[in-house]
């Protein structure tokens, strides 16, 4: 298993699946809860750390990561769409909680873009337009060559 070092934390590593390594020796994440949904962490140097934020930073220099899949907690090598597109201005202030919490929404529960908002409370945090471009971004991306 390839892995790279986090460079803010000298004895810790991190693979493109997401599991987290003090020297050799794996860490065991936790499920944490966010605003949204559920997501992994894990502990370096006392603080508690999102792996999907590890993988962001560490393999994929700070681009979006999701997976195919649509679940926050399975992070797969292979199965990850990295969205190297540039957000549009008004969709970057939403955060990648609520991105991910409406790719969640689409392809793990598989609602249409109709239905996202009713479903996910977000009646007064997106329109339906920010809904639709959010997915088409990540589908655009998914597209494998």
């Amino acid at each position: 298993m390839i892995k790279r070092e986090i460079p803010w934390a000298p004895d810790y590593s991190v693979s493109q699946n997401g599991h987290v390594f003090c020297r050799n020796s794996p860490l065991s994440p936790e499920i944490r809860n966010s605003k949204y949904s559920k997501h992994l962490t894990v502990w370096i140097n006392d603080n508690c750390h999102p792996v999907e934020s590890l993988i962001r930073q560490i393999w994929f220099g700070d681009c979006p990561v999701f997976t195919r899949n649509g679940d926050p907690l399975a992070f797969h090598k292979g199965e990850l769409i990295v969205v190297q597109e540039r957000l549009p201005c008004h969709l970057s202030d939403f955060g990648w909680t609520l991105i991910s919490f409406i790719w969640e929404l689409y392809r793990k529960q598989r609602l249409p873009c109709s239905q996202i908002r009713a479903h996910g409370g977000l009646q007064d945090e997106v329109t339906e337009s920010d809904v639709q471009q959010i997915v088409s971004m990540i589908l655009n991306a998914s597209i494998r060559l």
